[in-house]
């Protein structure tokens, strides 16, 4: 970040759903960049004059995709808390 500081004060911040992404980007001229990830990537970077930048692929281990649950939701009596991430863990042995 160092020297960056100019820069990152032109960043304009752009509150939108996920869903909402690839159709804000695309349809906002004065937008030259766009943070997002899959799908709404895979949708984007099909479109004309769209080139990525940067892509976690670049820094392996780095950036962890995680579930942050409250331990209240875990500890529900019903177990049903901890039965959470199952359905995840299964796709990804598969």
């Amino acid at each position: 970040m160092n020297g960056l500081r100019g820069q990152i004060k032109q960043v304009r911040k752009i509150n939108t759903s996920d869903s909402d992404i690839q159709s804000a980007f695309i349809s906002d001229n004065s937008a030259s960049a766009v943070v997002t990830w899959k799908p709404m990537l895979s949708q984007l970077s099909k479109e004309k004059g769209v080139s990525s930048l940067f892509n976690s692929s670049q820094i392996p281990g780095e950036i962890l995709d995680l579930t942050v649950v409250r331990t209240d939701v875990l500890d529900r009596p019903d177990g049903s808390g901890r039965n959470l991430p199952k359905p995840w863990l299964a796709r990804g042995t598969k």
